[in-house]
């Protein structure tokens, strides 16, 4: 399943596949601006990150 970049908006939590080293997890998104999303793991091994 995909999410559309453009639905993304500060106070959502998403789940983020593994990638390279790092587990799925979920991930609370603070700011949305020009494509980049800013925000903090809420669980795994990056958590508060």
């Amino acid at each position: 399943m995909s999410i559309d970049p453009e639905s993304l908006e500060a106070g959502m939590i998403v789940t983020k596949l593994a990638f390279d080293d790092i587990p799925e997890h979920n991930f609370q998104i603070d700011d949305v601006h020009d494509g980049c999303i800013g925000g903090f793991s809420l669980n795994g091994p990056l958590k508060g990150e």
